[in-house]
């Protein structure tokens, strides 16, 4: 994210390791004042993963134990700890409007990582069968912002998570 006394610009290339980028971002997110949730335990990843039938990318492991969502930043945004992770298919608003089923493909693999604005729009993380990450959709628009976490954090701390936002 952007602050009026600072730029920040991250690549994940610049990091030896994905804990190291996870970390930096994590360090980003505290100094704004971001509240971080509580890291995943081996049990919580583990309990998604046979709760859903998949076995999660190393990427998102290592995300869920760094940092594992976060709320109160910019624009109200907050991406979901993995003990909230769900399926696309398992919201109310989902069921009750039909088009949506036909307009958002991968439904059945499509996550709700987070939100901004109070729900007001919504960011969907597709897993393939490999629980690898095809990529990371803005639902309203169903336009692609990402092609994994690593990427959509980068821009999300880059910029505003406004920016994320089709």
């Amino acid at each position: 994210m952007e602050s009026a006394d600072r730029v920040v610009k991250i690549d994940k290339s610049d990091f030896k390791t994905l804990d190291s980028f996870f970390y930096e971002i994590k360090k980003i997110l505290i100094a704004d004042n971001v509240e971080i949730y509580n890291e995943a335990t081996d049990d919580e990843i583990k309990e998604f993963e046979t709760s859903n039938n998949i076995v999660l990318s190393n990427e998102l492991k290592k995300y869920f134990k760094i940092i594992n969502g976060l709320n109160g930043a910019l624009f109200l945004a907050k991406l979901n700890p993995i003990s909230e992770l769900k399926k696309v298919i398992d919201y109310d608003w989902f069921s009750n409007i039909e088009f949506t089923k036909n307009e958002i493909q991968n439904f059945e693999k499509t996550f709700i990582l987070g939100d901004i604005m109070i729900d007001s729009h919504q960011w969907g993380i597709v897993l393939n069968e490999n629980g690898e990450t095809e990529k990371i959709i803005e639902l309203d628009f169903k336009e692609v912002i990402a092609n994994n976490v690593s990427d959509f954090l980068a821009s999300f701390v880059d910029e505003t998570p406004y920016s994320l936002v089709g």
